[in-house]
């Protein structure tokens, strides 16, 4: 089994934390892997109360995320299921303020709306492909509270050339007339 890697994780957190509101800290991370960014969420923001959104399923090959060649899409079923029990132990501390909702992200989304929940921020770090952020922004846009955020991981990550994250923050901003704010560790957020 491979090591995942877990740089990164708590610059995310931090430019994650600055985008949360005070009054109702509800946020949802959609692409979970092993929890590093949850539990530095829910250590720093002890009123947060945190969704996390993961398949931990393996990646179907031959797929528009599997051609990405990101590195989660290598994974076995027995890695991903060991990657869930990692998240799920790095935020046993924060009890019923951490809600694990293992799957599929746009089936997490229709529940979410169905209970009528307006998350102050909502992170997408999930399908790197193009066609999966899109569907993944088109999904979960609509769910945040007004004067709220949608952001991400991996906009113009240069590293990988094959993500489509980019092109697709890109348009949904050009589409709804609004800037692209970026943070450190190629982050992104739009308010809406």
């Amino acid at each position: 089994m491979s090591m995942p890697d877990r740089s990164g994780h708590e610059i995310r957190a931090r430019e994650i934390l600055k985008h949360v509101d005070a009054i109702n800290p509800i946020v949802v991370e959609v692409g979970v892997y092993v929890g590093d960014v949850s539990q530095h969420l829910l250590k720093h923001r002890r009123d947060l109360i945190l969704y996390m959104v993961d398949s931990w399923l393996a990646v179907v090959p031959d797929t528009p995320y599997w051609n990405t060649d990101d590195q989660h899409t290598r994974c076995t079923q027995e890695e991903m299921d060991v990657y869930a029990t990692m998240a799920s132990n790095a935020v046993d501390f924060a009890e019923s303020r951490a809600i694990i909702l293992r799957m599929d992200s746009l089936v997490a989304a229709d529940a979410i709306k169905f209970y009528g929940m307006k998350p102050c921020l909502i992170f997408l770090d999930a399908d790197h492909s193009y066609e999966g952020c899109s569907a993944d922004i088109k999904a979960w846009a609509p769910l945040v509270r007004a004067g709220g955020y949608l952001g991400g991981h991996d906009y113009r990550n240069q590293w990988f050339e094959k993500f489509g994250v980019t092109q697709a923050v890109d348009e949904f901003a050009a589409s709804i007339g609004a800037q692209i704010e970026t943070g450190d560790d190629t982050t992104w957020f739009i308010k809406l």
